[in-house]
Formats: structure tokens, C-alpha cells, sequence
């Protein structure tokens, strides 16, 4: 019998002792520069665990006018909490030392408190309570500090935690509630605005949660019921995911920068709400629902506006995608469709999104701008500090940049104002650097010519003339105003013969060659619609470069003497977007009508001198690999 009794104890420890060695695995795997301090204020009493990037915040919200029906109604002792943090901040000399620190208080059902600032000085305010040291934390609390426990009812919310603790938002607030009868552990994660803030929660199991907020679990999202803007959730894989957004009432710092800029220049009434310094929604519990498709790579709840983008990863060969919801949400995609964070932009994405290597160190970030502001954001999803940069006049389309390193770049658009700026950025400080006046209205990227210190951007003005700027403003030369451009102009440095310093397509479909100070001269490849596109780029891999000429009707790509090399059909209603897109043998191009919703993806295989020609039905452009086509229809993306 006793042997039997020592066996079973034997196993139990074996089984804790799995539990506890498969915890540590998942922990380290998603934490590696992150402490276990977290797991030590977490008990099976705890009621709420506040985890903060700094104390600034922590005291903030905790004292916010948001919070204060959770806080006063729902925390014991919270007048001694508060007068502690109240005696803290009234110290400016330590307070200035430990604001930006990470923070965490913990509260529990008996009344107990501890609050732990990462931070090695000694505190030497008059406090309620008891000080000491646990790792590279002080901590203050009610009761001298002992290590907490994980109680074994919890180990289903393991994974939510350790989810939670591994997100980039600035604020996490682990809280327990009872789900479907059972005690357990809700992980918010909030991302704060400049008046209204999102939490995203984690819950496992619940069942009944619906969008009644009256009946959810969370005292912390019923408290903020009448300054609610917007309530959704999820249910899959014993999983579900709130997403709860509303007016906030408090000051949360959010890292940002001052901007410089001229006296002059007049902001137009911008109603969007910035993004602020906090990084995205790292880890959620699994991808949304594709099951209105199976067939689909991935789907979001509302429709698709921008994107897809496939990107280049520093960590690994295949890549990631990038696509925009109506709701400014940007997803960051596996290839193989899973969500590895979600980012809030304050608007839609114009143009592209450009890879940099910001810091010179072979690691890839993302820029892109809306027509207020532009970001830069790392693989993981974080604004780079400093970002997003608020424009001084909105854009009308992306901008160009002349990217040097992350402390020494040029921004270069269009403004609302039909004028064109030129922004220089250095250390922190955006400065106007030039200003051209009288440019037409464009939702095009300026046009850029030449290389390396040559190189020149055109823009077009409101007299129908087109002007060659250097990248700081300056004048080089006014086109000829010979030169009869098309709807969809796009100039190259001439690198076939020496007629002109330039080449562009014109209203004809004529190849124009423009130099200073001379009339244009014009090839004709034949005929074209004023809406015509024109591509520059070697087809036939014997190092010149050849002459692609579309429009709504047909594409034909003609060799330096003229030779036809492919011709096709195109047969749409109007063309938006020609991309051209080369790998190795083979050159893609693809050819989008916004009216049709429709794509053409024509491929020219150079060793086998064959064309292919694919036909999409789509809403936003598509995006190529050599392999892969990424399409989306309305809220699907599919790889075709």
C-alpha cells in the first residue's frame, strides 16, 4: 500500500515537474529579455496585476478619470496605494529618475498591495508600507514581499499570460473574473491615443462572452461601458478576443517628439487620432475566421484597402505580408496566412510601403506614410522612436525619400495645397528645407531620374509644365514645352543612345528624349492611348534595356531596334497601376483596373522567350513573387 502511495506521489511530482519545465520553455522562448517578475506578484488571490513600460504611465492611468470607477470601487487599500504613488511623484528629483522604468502593481482580494519599479536607488520618501529589493526591482508594499505562486486551477491561462506579457502596447492590466463558473484570468492589453484608447483581451474559456457588454466578465470593461466607441469579439479554439475601444479620460505619455517646422506652414483640420509611440498587437490567440473561404491565405473582418504588400524579413527567407483593413488596422502575415501582429495606423497607407535599414546594421524596417504622418516600424511591429512623424500639411500621395540612415533623410510631396515640400530630418529635428509652389494635383509618387548624387525628381505644375528638381529643391531644368505628356507619365535617365538626357512616354505613346534647353524628340512604337504606361527595363537579360509600351487595350515590348519582343491583349475599361516586377529569368507585370476590379499578371520567361498571361478578379492591386501571385477580394487575400 505505501509502495503504491510512493509511486502515486512520484508521479505527481513528475507531472509538476513537466508542467513547471514546459512553462519555463514557453516563457523563455516568448520573454527571453523580459524578467519573471511578472510570475512572482501573480497568486491565486491576485485580482489585478497593472504591468507598465514606465511608471509615468502606471501613475497616470492608474489615476486616470477613466479608471477611477475600477480603481476606487473595485482595489481595498487604494487610498494608501494612491497617496504612495501621490508622495512618489512629489519628489521631482526621484521621480525624474524612475519615471520611464518599468512598473508593475499588483492588488489582492485580502487587501494586500505591492508595487515593483525597476529600479537599483533606494526610495526614501515617508511611505505606508514595507521596501526592499527582489531581483533589479524595488519594491514598496503592504506586507513584507514573498515570491507568488501559479495555483494549478490556472494552467490553461498560462499561455494567455505569457501572450499578454509578451505584446509590444505600452499597458497590461491581468485580471481576475470567473469564466463559465470558473476562476480565471482575463489579459488586456491597452493602446492609448490622444484621447480614446483600445484594449485588446484575451479570454480562454468564454463561451457566453458577446457584445452585451452588460454580460462580459470583465469588471474593467464594464466600468468602461458609457465611454464606449466600439465593442467586438471572437470566439474560436476555446479562445476568444474582445476588442473594446473608447473615450479616454487621463494623460498618458506616449514617447513622442517635438517637430520643428516653418512658422508658416498651416496644418489643414485634421480629425484623425495619432497613432502615438506604442507598437503593435504582437500575438493574438490564432487568425481570424476563413471559413467563408478556405481557400483564402487569410481574411479580416473588414474589407482589405491596402496592400497586399510582401516584404522582405531579416530573420528569414520567405518573407512577410502586409495588407490594411478599413479600420486602419495593419496585419503583419506568415506566407502561410498567420498573424504575427496587428498594427493601428491613424489612416489609409498612400503607395507603397519601402524597406529600410534604418540603423546600417542589415536589419530591415518598414516606412510608409498616410496623409498626415509617417512610420517606421521594425519587424516586431514597433514604432522606431521618434515615429510617426506628424506632416505639417497632409500628402497627397507617398512620399519620396532620400534615405540616408535613421538620423539623416529627406522627405519629399505633395501637399494638399498644391505645393510640394521638401523635409529634412535629423536627430529628431523635421525642419522644412525647401518649398515649391504651384504643383498639380497628383496621387503619384514624384517621378525620380539619374543616381547617386545625379539623382532628380520631376513634378509637373499647374500650368501643365513639367519641371527636373534636385532632391533639395533646387531647379535643374523646365521641360520644353514641346513635350506632350500623357495621363500617366513616367521618365527614366536615357541609357540607349545619346538623343537625350531623359526618356518618357507622351500622350501618343511616342518615346519622347527631353534635354535642356531642347525641343523634344520623339520614336514612334506605335499607337497608344493618351492613358498609355510606359516601362524601361531589360527583358532579354542581355544588358540593354527595353521599351514596354500598354494601355487599356494591349502591352507590346519592343527591343532598342524596334523588334516587337511580346504583344498581348489587356482589354479593360481604364488601367490605375502598372508594377514591373524582375526575378532571375523571369520579368512580371501586372496590370490593375480599380473600375473592373480586375488584374492581369503577365509573365515573360526570357530563356524560353515564352509570355503567360493570368486574370484576376480583385479589389486592390496585387503584389508578386516569382512564384506566387497575393490577390485580394473585398476582406480575403488569397496566393494564387
Amino acid at each position: 500500500m505505501r509502495t503504491n502511495k510512493t509511486a502515486l506521489i512520484l508521479i505527481i511530482l513528475l507531472i509538476i515537474f513537466a508542467f513547471v519545465s514546459v512553462f519555463v520553455v514557453l516563457y523563455d522562448i516568448n520573454n527571453k529579455n523580459k524578467e519573471d517578475i511578472l510570475f512572482s506578484v501573480v497568486k491565486s488571490n491576485s485580482q489585478y496585476v497593472f504591468d507598465a513600460s514606465n511608471m509615468d504611465i502606471l501613475c497616470n492611468t492608474f489615476n486616470s478619470k477613466s479608471f477611477e470607477g475600477i480603481v476606487s470601487k473595485n482595489i481595498k487599500n487604494v487610498d494608501v496605494i494612491k497617496s504612495n504613488i501621490q508622495k512618489i511623484q512629489s519628489d521631482s528629483a526621484l521621480y525624474a529618475r524612475i519615471k520611464d522604468n518599468r512598473s508593475l502593481l499588483a492588488t489582492y482580494s485580502t487587501g494586500e498591495w505591492i508595487l515593483l519599479i525597476k529600479t537599483n536607488i533606494n526610495i526614501k520618501v515617508n511611505i505606508q508600507g514595507y521596501q526592499g529589493n527582489f531581483g533589479n526591482y524595488h519594491y514598496i508594499s503592504s506586507s513584507k514581499f514573498e515570491k507568488g505562486y501559479l495555483n494549478i486551477v490556472h494552467n490553461q491561462y498560462l499561455s494567455h499570460i505569457i501572450n499578454s506579457i509578451a505584446n509590444t502596447s505600452d499597458f497590461h492590466i491581468i485580471e481576475a473574473a470567473k469564466l463559465d463558473d470558473e476562476q480565471a484570468w482575463i489579459c488586456h492589453d491597452f493602446y492609448f491615443r490622444e484621447n480614446s484608447m483600445e484594449i485588446l483581451s484575451l479570454y480562454c474559456p468564454a463561451k457566453k462572452l458577446n457584445n452585451d457588454i452588460s454580460s462580459n466578465y470583465s469588471t474593467i470593461i464594464k466600468s468602461l461601458a458609457s465611454s464606449k466607441k466600439s465593442y467586438l469579439y471572437t470566439y474560436q479554439n476555446n479562445s476568444a478576443v474582445s476588442v473594446f475601444k473608447a473615450d479616454y479620460l487621463g494623460n498618458v505619455a506616449d514617447g513622442g517628439t517635438s517637430q520643428v517646422v516653418d512658422d508658416n506652414l498651416s496644418t489643414p483640420e485634421d480629425n484623425t487620432k495619432p497613432a502615438g509611440n506604442q507598437g503593435a498587437v504582437t500575438i493574438i490567440p490564432d487568425k481570424p475566421d476563413t471559413s467563408t473561404d478556405p481557400l483564402a491565405l487569410f481574411a479580416t473582418n473588414s474589407e482589405i484597402i491596402a496592400g497586399p504588400y510582401y516584404l522582405n524579413n531579416h530573420t528569414n527567407q520567405q518573407g512577410n505580408i502586409i495588407i490594411q483593413d478599413s479600420e486602419n488596422i495593419l496585419y503583419f502575415l506568415t506566407t502561410t496566412g498567420s498573424v504575427k501582429w496587428k498594427f493601428n495606423a491613424d489612416s489609409k497607407i498612400l503607395g507603397d510601403i519601402t524597406e529600410v535599414d534604418a540603423y546600417n546594421n542589415n536589419k530591415v524596417q518598414y516606412i510608409f506614410n498616410t496623409a498626415s504622418r509617417m512610420y517606421l516600424i521594425t519587424i516586431l511591429g514597433d514604432n522606431v522612436k521618434g515615429f510617426p512623424l506628424k506632416l505639417p500639411v497632409n500628402s497627397q500621395n507617398q512620399i519620396l525619400l532620400d534615405f540616408t540612415d535613421i538620423d539623416n533623410f529627406n522627405l519629399i510631396y505633395a501637399g494638399v495645397d498644391n505645393n510640394a515640400y521638401i523635409l529634412k530630418y535629423n536627430k529628431s529635428d523635421l525642419r522644412l528645407h525647401a518649398k515649391i509652389e504651384n504643383i498639380a494635383k497628383t496621387t503619384d509618387m514624384f517621378n525620380v531620374v539619374g543616381s547617386g548624387k545625379n539623382q532628380n525628381f520631376i513634378a509637373k505644375g499647374s500650368d501643365n509644365t513639367y519641371t527636373i528638381y534636385s532632391l533639395t529643391g533646387a531647379n535643374v531644368f523646365t521641360i520644353d514645352k514641346s513635350f506632350t505628356a500623357g495621363q500617366n507619365p513616367t521618365f527614366f535617365e536615357n541609357k540607349t543612345n545619346s538623343k537625350g538626357a531623359y526618356i518618357c512616354n507622351d500622350n501618343q505613346g511616342r518615346l519622347s528624349y527631353i534635354s535642356k534647353n531642347k525641343p523634344a524628340q520623339y520614336t514612334d512604337f506605335g499607337e497608344f492611348g493618351n492613358e498609355n504606361h510606359f516601362s524601361y527595363i531589360d527583358l532579354t537579360g542581355d544588358g540593354d534595356r527595353d521599351f514596354v509600351f500598354a494601355d487599356k487595350n494591349k502591352i507590346t515590348a519592343y527591343d532598342k531596334f524596334k523588334n516587337v519582343i511580346f504583344d498581348d491583349n489587356i482589354n479593360l475599361s481604364t488601367i490605375d497601376v502598372i508594377e514591373c516586377e524582375s526575378f532571375k529569368n523571369l520579368v512580371k507585370f501586372v496590370v490593375f483596373s480599380q473600375k473592373d476590379k480586375k488584374a492581369i499578371v503577365f509573365t515573360y520567361n526570357y530563356q524560353t522567350k515564352k509570355l503567360s498571361k493570368n486574370t484576376y478578379s480583385t479589389t486592390t492591386c496585387p503584389d508578386v513573387t516569382i512564384s506566387n501571385n497575393l490577390i485580394v477580394e473585398k476582406n480575403h487575400l488569397y496566393l494564387k
